[in-house]
């Protein structure tokens, strides 16, 4: 979320799972998913407030839920990262897949 604020999509789109990276097809088309779903595209706001909460950690899986609320807003859109180890040391987590919780 950190890299979407500051439009770096580039590395946002590299903290994706390869299976996911083949899903969303290049940077280019990811940015494209990102900023053109008003959904989605809360999360590259500067001004968006987000409370992470633990979904939960199943072995080599995980999630990870965001609220997430645009400044001046009542209005929180619940986000559900879902994480998975990929690294041999077990110590990096990619993003597998994103759901919107309605």
């Amino acid at each position: 979320i950190a890299a979407l604020k500051q439009s770096d999509y580039s590395t946002a789109f590299e903290m994706n799972s390869e299976a996911n990276k083949k899903r969303l097809v290049s940077v280019d088309k990811f940015k494209a998913i990102v900023s053109g779903w008003t959904s989605f595209k809360l999360l590259t706001l500067p001004n968006t407030s987000c409370e992470y909460c633990d979904g939960g950690i199943g072995g080599d899986s995980a999630s990870v839920n965001v609220h997430a609320r645009a400044e001046g807003s009542e209005d929180v859109l619940h986000f559900v990262f879902d994480l998975r180890r990929t690294s041999a040391d077990h110590e990096k987590w990619d993003t597998d897949g994103v759901r919107i919780e309605c």
